[in-house]
């Protein structure tokens, strides 16, 4: 830690705030035997030594914790879905994260998890802003949970501390290189791009590929979402459970969307579907279905008004 030179006033308290590099989880501080990473003194000394202490927990952190996965900090003007962040459960196990507390940079917004809540493997939970505005943007998203009353900043730091004050996760976010600029308005979400990656590195963050992002499901990264043509994208893929048809911001009719098995069994039929970019998202769930390969077939109109038909392998893990 830097040592601090200034002038300071003995009356007036200063809060002194430590965050622990990825790896590592604040233990405590060797003046107090509180948990809570934030510690208030007087300075009523001319000289005063701070020692906050950490533990190694570079093993399991990456692979065993819930995450900061997904955050929507600025929606577009025209389609406000408000401020949410979306938690990834990282790890094997099912984690109660009941009583855990969400922040903003400010101490004073405070938001405190639901009792009973549980967050299974590979599962994801959505802390919103406004219920009304989430779910009329997204209709058939359901492991969602608030609202909590603070609004992100363009710029912000979000802290996720579980139930004992210990800090989970923390995310600084910004506006500028290297994070997307795309997310800052302009449609997209913050997604990031490897649940094992460093989620406080702006270079492992994306701009989603799909408007108003994915909350409460699996990122749109590079490496899962198919794009059909300008205006669909088919997304996740490798997929465990669901596949997901999303009509971008170009106006298109789905003429009827089919998926077959291998052996030529239509398993999946989505008629007459017309959709365009404020419709609800199209859901394929095959999590019933065994693993192998599937092929998805959809008809449509592009944005030419031309016929189209494109088959694509979706595979299920």
């Amino acid at each position: 830690m830097s040592d601090f030179s200034g002038k300071y006033f003995s009356n007036f308290p200063m809060n002194i705030s430590v965050y622990p590099k990825k790896g590592y989880k604040f233990r405590g501080w060797m003046q107090d035997t509180t948990s809570n990473n934030v510690i208030v003194f007087s300075p009523n000394y001319d000289k005063y030594e701070l020692i906050a202490t950490f533990e190694d927990e570079s093993d399991t952190l990456a692979s065993n914790s819930i995450i900061i996965n997904e955050i929507m900090y600025k929606s577009p003007d025209n389609k406000d879905t408000k401020d949410w962040i979306e938690l990834y459960n990282n790890s094997n196990n099912i984690i109660d994260i009941s009583d855990w507390v969400l922040k903003d940079s400010d101490d004073d917004h405070i938001y405190v998890i639901d009792k009973n809540t549980t967050i299974k493997p590979d599962n994801y939970l959505v802390l919103i802003y406004d219920k009304s505005e989430f779910t009329s943007f997204y209709p058939d998203i359901q492991n969602y949970q608030g609202s909590f009353d603070f609004g992100l900043g363009r710029g912000d730091i979000i802290r996720l501390f579980d139930k004992s004050g210990s800090l989970m996760d923390f995310v600084e976010y910004k506006t500028i290189s290297p994070w997307p600029a795309a997310a800052d308005g302009k449609g997209p979400s913050l997604e990031l791009n490897n649940p094992n990656s460093d989620n406080n590195n702006g270079l492992n963050w994306n701009a989603s590929f799909v408007e108003l992002g994915t909350p409460g499901r699996k990122n749109s990264s590079i490496n899962s979402i198919t794009k059909v043509s300008n205006s669909v994208y088919v997304f996740p893929n490798p997929t465990k459970d669901k596949i997901w048809i999303v009509p971008t911001n170009k106006v298109i009719n789905l003429i009827d969307i089919k998926l077959f098995d291998t052996f030529g069994s239509l398993i999946y039929l989505e008629p007459l579907k017309s959709a365009n970019a404020d419709a609800n998202e199209i859901m394929i769930d095959i999590s019933k279905e065994l693993k192998g390969l599937y092929f998805l077939q959809i008809n449509y109109l592009d944005e030419n008004g031309r016929f189209q038909t494109s088959f694509i392998k979706i595979m299920k893990v």
